[in-house]
């Protein structure tokens, strides 16, 4: 396969995953934000306490999904990365990028791990 597909499938891979996680990202928060305690309802509070708070009982299970979702996508963003700077890059940027996807995957399983306590 020719190297200029790969390099462009996963850049634009790693937009479009970019731009789905977010969208699922504030989506989780819009709905989950309403649920927070009053003093967290103001929006940059609630930004600081969303980790905490998504997993609370008065959050709707939809919210915790698309929190899911989010993570999911990121973890394939940062893969896609990673799958440039092994390519193109220098070692030190695959090294780099190694190490933010393996951090994004284990975050992600620990929050797919709550997410499971919560059904």
């Amino acid at each position: 396969m020719d190297p200029n597909v790969v390099f462009f499938v996963s850049v634009f891979g790693a937009i479009l995953s970019l731009v789905v996680s977010g969208y699922y990202y504030y989506a989780a928060f819009d709905q989950a934000r309403l649920r927070f305690p009053a003093p967290l309802q103001e929006e940059l509070a609630a930004r600081f306490a969303f980790d905490t708070f998504i997993w609370a009982e008065s959050v709707p299970a939809s919210a915790r999904r698309d929190y899911l979702r989010s993570h999911v996508y990121a973890c394939v963003a940062f893969v896609s990365i990673l799958a440039v700077a092994i390519e193109r890059g220098p070692p030190i940027a695959a090294l780099l990028f190694g190490t933010i996807s393996l951090i994004a995957v284990v975050a992600t399983l620990r929050c797919w791990s709550k997410y499971r306590r919560r059904l």
